[in-house]
């Protein structure tokens, strides 16, 4: 068991709330942190100041005709934009409180199902591989990994979790993770020869894993986990450390180090395989009993952050980052594990 308690949690939450935080923090600590009933009225309430909001108006008035922000995937220098990618745009879309069923959101899923099941392909340009063909293949899984972010319980995932599943499967049928093997069952089940396809622990890949309702065995999901904590790469995209060190909040790398711990919270194993990650964070309350990443912390599109329509006002990067941080650590207290 955590050393904290949801009340604790609660408590945290109140206390902010009484800062009159900003329509998107507001929103997150009652859905997230509260878990106030959507019917109440403070609820719909905190709905409807969030269309209003910075962030969700500027999501809605750069979304293009088709759903898109653009590019999916790589950035165009180019360009000028709010958002270098869809990709990017959807994380923020999710991060200010949007659900799947949100038009904004909504809008979107529509061409990622198209690049999902191969009716269309990404505007980004070709990335270059050994093989010509893996451009389609993961276009196609880096596609369905998205929407799992979006939709875990999404029915086109079942495609694409059971080739991860039975690749990590035979990845650790010797005890320990082989990457040879990996990339010999990779190539069977995507039906594409490459010399170094995309392994497991990236986070594309992780997304589809955690997605739908069906797990990994517990024996499995157990060794996946330990492997991911351990891994001294961490997970690329993500963070670039073992999720086993337990980094001070003053330092940069905590925010991308309890990112890796949102994305494996996913996985039931997290609560009790990262409880000392847990209490660790817990322990980095500063003295008003909250949490502040800091000022040099990357901004978006870089990160969800800020939440509040802006940290001008003193006390909104420390909502911001006790929001973060309250988030993850109530997913100690659910059986919710997408």
């Amino acid at each position: 068991m955590p050393l904290f308690t949801q009340k604790d949690l609660f408590a945290s939450a109140e206390k902010l709330m009484e800062w009159n935080p900003d329509p998107v923090p507001r929103l997150r600590l009652l859905r997230d942190v509260l878990r106030v009933d959507p019917a109440e009225a403070v609820y719909r309430e905190a709905q409807n100041r969030l269309e209003a909001s910075k962030w969700v108006t500027l999501l809605r008035d750069s979304q293009l005709p088709d759903g898109t922000w653009g590019r999916f995937h790589s950035q165009d220098s180019r360009v000028k934009q709010p958002f270098p990618t869809t990709e990017s745009a959807i994380a923020i879309g999710l991060a200010c409180g949007l659900e799947k069923d949100h038009p904004i959101l909504a809008k979107a899923i529509e061409p990622i199902l198209d690049y999902v099941e191969g009716r269309a392909t990404w505007p980004d340009p070709a990335e270059k591989h050994d093989n010509p063909l893996a451009w389609d293949v993961w276009v196609r899984h880096f596609s369905a990994a998205v929407l799992a972010s979006v939709d875990p319980t999404h029915p086109c995932l079942q495609e694409f979790r059971q080739i991860w599943a039975e690749a990590v499967k035979v990845s650790f049928g010797s005890g320990t993770y082989d990457r040879q093997a990996e990339i010999r069952i990779l190539n069977q089940l995507l039906d594409c020869r490459m010399k170094d396809p995309v392994p497991f622990h990236r986070k594309y890949p992780l997304w589809i894993l955690s997605a739908t309702a069906n797990h990994l065995p517990a024996e499995l999901e157990d060794k996946v986990i330990d492997y991911l904590l351990h891994a001294p790469q961490g997970i690329y995209y993500v963070c670039a450390g073992p999720l086993s060190l337990l980094p001070p909040i003053s330092q940069r790398y905590f925010w991308s180090w309890m990112q890796g711990h949102r994305l494996l919270s996913r996985f039931r194993s997290w609560k009790s395989a990262c409880a000392n990650a847990a209490d660790w964070i817990w322990s980095q309350r500063n003295e008003l009993g909250l949490w502040d990443l800091g000022g040099q912390i990357s901004r978006k599109p870089f990160t969800s952050l800020p939440l509040s329509e802006s940290w001008k006002r003193s006390e909104n990067r420390v909502i911001d980052s006790s929001v973060e941080v309250l988030t993850l650590l109530s997913r100690c207290f659910t059986d919710d594990t997408m």
